[in-house]
């Protein structure tokens, strides 16, 4: 039925099923493109954090906290360039304090060094 859902994925048997499959990548592929002009054009910022924040809030409905995880970090990442260093902080927290398991993940990884690196 979609071509860009995997093979092995069970196709959407409605139009909210099918937003909810594809809506949280389609937001943080938006937020990244956005993300990119940051520095040339102010209004893509607040653009960014806003497809940012709509992905993460996806990923929370979904309870998808791999998903979330990478949409923090990649405001994190924004917040960062702002000098939000606070909020980036607070937000990663946040998210890293829910894994309970499995740390060695490259996601986790990433996230534990982008920590280490707020003050």
């Amino acid at each position: 039925m979609l071509a860009y859902l995997p093979a092995h994925a069970a196709q959407p048997a409605t139009k909210d099923e099918l937003l909810n499959a594809v809506c949280p990548k389609m937001h943080a592929i938006s937020a990244t493109c956005g993300k990119a002009v940051v520095e040339t054009e102010p209004p893509a910022i607040i653009k960014s954090e806003s497809w940012f924040n709509q992905a993460i809030r996806i990923a929370q409905q979904q309870s998808a906290k791999s998903l979330e995880l990478r949409d923090v970090m990649s405001i994190t990442h924004l917040y960062q360039k702002q000098g939000k260093q606070g909020r980036a902080r607070h937000l990663l927290v946040q998210i890293y304090g829910r894994f309970t398991e499995a740390f060695n993940t490259l996601d986790q990884r990433e996230a534990k060094a982008l920590l280490d690196s707020l003050p």
